[in-house]
């Protein structure tokens, strides 16, 4: 399971998508080394302008703000959809444990907290307190 969590390869935008010139350009994927950055009690939630492109297995995230696109397999596609500004890192670990069974809930946890940090490395997500979404929601 260690690995399989995160971003594949890159690939253009294809021709007619904003900012697509059908090769790849200003991408930066890269691997799930970053450091945690989610402080305790907090609440990944996706940028509201990050646009979202289904490819079946993958979603495309398109961060127009700053001209990038990322690709995110199955499994970082689901940690994606949770990060809804209401399911914080446990509830994201119980769901990962609900889709791989047979791996280690530790393993599971380090491998949504690098997918997390690099994430929020991308400046594609935001960290809320848990204090300030009860606020929102109350």
């Amino acid at each position: 399971m260690a690995g399989q969590l995160g971003f594949s390869s890159a690939r253009a935008l294809p021709s007619g998508v904003a900012g697509g010139s059908g090769r790849p350009v200003g991408v930066t994927i890269t691997g799930l080394d970053a450091p945690w950055g989610c402080p305790m009690n907090c609440l990944p939630q996706a940028r509201v302008d990050v646009r979202n492109v289904d490819l079946g297995s993958e979603l495309v995230i398109y961060d127009e703000r700053h001209g990038l696109f990322h690709i995110l397999n199955s499994t970082a596609r689901r940690i994606w959809q949770l990060c809804d500004g209401t399911h914080g890192v446990d509830e994201i670990v119980g769901e990962m444990t609900r889709m791989f069974p047979h791996t280690a809930v530790e393993t599971l946890r380090q491998d949504v907290e690098r997918t997390l940090a690099s994430l929020k490395e991308k400046e594609v997500i935001v960290y809320t307190e848990v204090e300030r979404a009860k606020e929102r929601a109350g």
